[in-house]
């Protein structure tokens, strides 16, 4: 999420419960056209204090999300008090953990038994400390993260799985964009050589394909960045103003795209997850 935006979008859920109801009413209303190659295929409501960072689904297509009450107490304590778009790989759950004035990011990796494993991030220089998300590659050999504002990269990381517990995760290098893009907010595989990732530059949100002309595994992966769609937003909420983009989600195995989005204050208490499904063949 947006730094700029957390203490606004907190102060938010205390207001009017009223409007936020009838931006739940109108999220529902017939959506206009996604972009060439994509068609909505529907969209869901979530309570955003469980659903306003992310999202992923299981291998059997059940949709988890990422919220305010998805922060574990111990780790909250420990100051990690915000948690970023996760993604799920191999019956694994790979979570994104910040701490501002840490010096360090934090994963945590879950397997299928429910026993969790933290691994960090020294913050290098030059490097935002906040932690966005994390996706991990097809193959399950890399997990890449994020940095907020104007970047032209990605992190990419070897997959801590099989590393003890409190150990350094091996930072790898970059994947470096073709061009500047504004305030990344989640990407996701959906080839070992293509992700989608969201911005939340400006009031129109772009889902921007990412598609590296190298593979993984150099210190610099270069990648041609080229939009994808924009997020069909006019007409789905009762308060005018700034949606805020989050969690992106490709499901390899039912080819869907899901993308989250909190709606305006004083309505922020709704977070729209935003279906896709393809309407062409996939130029991966």
């Amino acid at each position: 999420m947006a730094l700029r935006r957390r203490s606004t979008i907190r102060a938010g859920f205390t207001g009017l419960v009223t409007a936020a109801l009838a931006a739940v009413a109108l999220s529902a209303a017939p959506a206009a056209h996604a972009a060439p190659g994509w068609r909505l295929a529907g969209a869901s409501n979530h309570p955003s204090v469980d659903a306003n960072q992310g999202l992923a689904t299981t291998s059997s297509g059940r949709l988890t999300v990422r919220g305010y009450t998805s922060i574990r107490p111990d780790l909250a304590l420990a100051g990690w008090s915000h948690i970023g778009d996760h993604d799920i790989h191999g019956g694994r759950t790979y979570d994104a953990y910040e701490n501002l004035t840490s010096g360090k990011k934090l994963y945590v990796v879950t397997d299928a038994a429910g026993r969790a494993r933290s691994y960090f991030h020294r913050v290098r220089p030059g490097e935002k400390a906040n932690n966005s998300f994390a996706t991990v590659s097809p193959s399950g050999k890399y997990l890449v993260s994020g940095e907020f504002e104007q970047q032209r990269r990605l992190l990419v990381f070897a997959n801590p799985v099989g590393q003890p517990d409190g150990s350094t995760i091996r930072y790898i290098g970059e994947i470096r964009f073709d061009r500047t893009v504004g305030d990344i907010q989640s990407c996701d595989f959906v080839t070992e050589r293509k992700l989608l990732c969201i911005d939340d530059d400006r009031a129109v949100k772009t889902l921007h394909a990412v598609n590296l002309t190298t593979p993984l595994g150099g210190a610099v992966t270069p990648a041609r960045l080229s939009p994808e769609l924009t997020l069909p937003l006019r007409g789905r909420s009762a308060c005018a103003g700034d949606w805020e983009s989050e969690g992106v989600d490709y499901d390899t195995t039912r080819n869907v795209l899901r993308v989250a989005a909190i709606e305006p204050l004083p309505c922020g208490l709704n977070t729209v997850v935003f279906r896709f499904v393809r309407t062409a063949p996939s130029t991966r």
